[in-house]
C-alpha cells in the first residue's frame, strides 16, 4: 500500500483532487464509535434520499396539476360555450330489453325522449314535452 503522503503526491499531480477526498471518507474504522458514525451517515444519506425523491415526486405532480389546469382553460378558450340546462343531455333511465337492446329515456330541451337503441342503430320510439304527459308516438 501507498504512505499517505504518496497517495496525496499522486492524486495532486494527476489532478485527481476529488478521488482522495473520498478515499479519506471511506476509511474504516474498527472502533465502536466509528460503526455508530457509519450508521448515522447511511441513516443521514437515505433520509436525504427520500427527502431529494418526494421533493421530485411533489414537484412532478404539481407540474401534472398545472398542465392539466392549462389545458382545461385553453378548450374553454376555443369558442365553445358551456352548455346551460337546457340544452344539458340528462339520462333519466336504461332498461335492457335483449342481450344488446335498451330502452333508453333522456331528457333534452325541456323534452322526454324515448330512445330504442340496438347494435344497428337508434330510434326514437316517443318524445313528450315534460315528464309525466302521455308521449306522443312517433311513426
Amino acid at each position: 500500500m501507498l504512505a499517505a503522503s504518496s497517495r496525496e503526491h499522486i492524486a495532486s499531480r494527476a489532478g485527481l483532487g476529488a478521488a482522495l477526498r473520498s478515499a479519506r471518507k471511506c476509511t474504516v474504522s474498527h472502533g465502536p464509535e466509528g460503526a455508530f458514525a457509519s450508521r448515522t451517515t447511511d441513516m443521514q444519506e437515505l433520509m436525504l434520499n427520500l427527502a431529494s425523491t418526494l421533493i421530485a415526486l411533489a414537484f412532478v405532480l404539481l407540474l401534472a396539476w398545472v398542465l392539466i389546469r392549462g389545458w382545461r382553460r385553453l378548450q374553454n378558450l376555443g369558442g365553445a360555450k358551456p352548455l346551460d340546462d337546457g340544452d344539458a343531455l340528462r339520462f333519466v333511465r336504461a332498461l335492457p330489453v335483449g342481450a344488446r337492446e335498451r330502452v333508453v329515456l333522456l331528457d333534452h330541451a325541456g323534452e322526454r325522449w324515448m330512445l330504442g337503441v340496438t347494435a344497428g342503430g337508434i330510434n326514437v320510439l316517443a318524445r313528450w314535452p315534460q315528464a309525466g304527459t302521455p308521449p306522443e308516438r312517433q311513426p
